[in-house]
């Protein structure tokens, strides 16, 4: 298995796949015009307001009590970073998402050899159930925590399967903060 996600084959398709991620994420935006929809980060249900974010980013988090503390964590640093501006936070957290999927990518890429699926196999599970799944495109342009929240769950079953094949204690640390974040 190490020398199969080793091998030059792994990688060729581990990058056609994320190229093609890319382009198909490009031609989304150019032709079909997807793109992030800031209204989302708008004050709802579960963000906070984005002006306390920017302007008391420690309290906001402090006296929260119905939102994703983390997430929110996230989008007031995102909000900092861009003084307080709606649209480039929209901008920023999309762009997060969409590094967030080429994680996903990677990850189910590594299971899927784990469990012994064939090159060509796993390059097709991945390119339509994820590259092309119209979830995860939806996900990623509504700026919405699920979409980390999928990231850590694919990131977490790659970490015990891991733990379990070679007993290294990093993974279960690396498990222990996974589950503890989500």
């Amino acid at each position: 298995m190490i020398d199969l996600i080793k091998s030059n084959l792994y990688k060729k398709n581990l990058l056609i796949l994320i190229l093609l991620y890319i382009l198909t994420r490009l031609l989304f935006y150019i032709i079909l015009g997807i793109k992030a929809d800031p209204k989302v980060i708008e004050p709802g249900w579960h963000i906070i307001e984005l002006s306390f974010l920017n302007n008391d980013l420690f309290n906001s988090l402090l006296h929260l009590h119905s939102q994703p503390p983390l997430w929110n964590a996230l989008i007031g640093i995102f909000t900092k970073t861009v003084n307080g501006d709606l649209i480039k936070t929209s901008i920023i957290l999309n762009i997060f998402n969409y590094f967030l999927t080429i994680g996903i990518i990677i990850y189910t890429y590594k299971i899927l050899l784990i469990f012994n699926f064939k090159e060509k196999i796993s390059f097709i599970i991945i390119l339509f159930l994820i590259v092309l799944n119209p979830n995860v495109i939806f996900y990623e342009n509504i700026t919405f925590y699920t979409h980390a929240l999928n990231f850590l769950f694919v990131n977490l079953f790659w970490l015990i399967i891991s733990y379990f094949k070679t007993k290294k204690d990093i993974y279960e640390i690396l498990i222990y903060l996974n589950i503890t974040i989500q």
